[in-house]
């Protein structure tokens, strides 16, 4: 497995806005103080994650298939994309 792609949710969006990660070996996970628990909401269903507090644990996806991933951030008009490479 490679080392995890953490994005950090802030009040105005996603940082980093993409994400690159390898199909199938790549977690990645959201994390933010002021936005914990809220949901990230891919467009496809393709992942299911909350945003995790700065020091609590981490749970993330890892994609499977090559591509891109929109979501949008629960209660945020901002998002992000998680780009799957082979």
């Amino acid at each position: 497995m490679l080392p995890w792609q953490f994005v950090r949710v802030t009040p105005s969006g996603p940082v980093p806005r993409i994400v690159h990660a390898v199909a199938g070996v790549t977690p990645v996970a959201w994390y933010g103080a002021s936005l914990q628990g809220r949901a990230v909401l891919f467009t496809r269903g393709s992942c299911h994650a909350r945003v995790a507090s700065p020091t609590g644990e981490r749970r993330g996806c890892i994609f499977r298939t090559p591509g891109r991933y929109p979501y949008r951030l629960e209660g945020l008009a901002a998002g992000g994309v998680v780009v799957v490479r082979s």
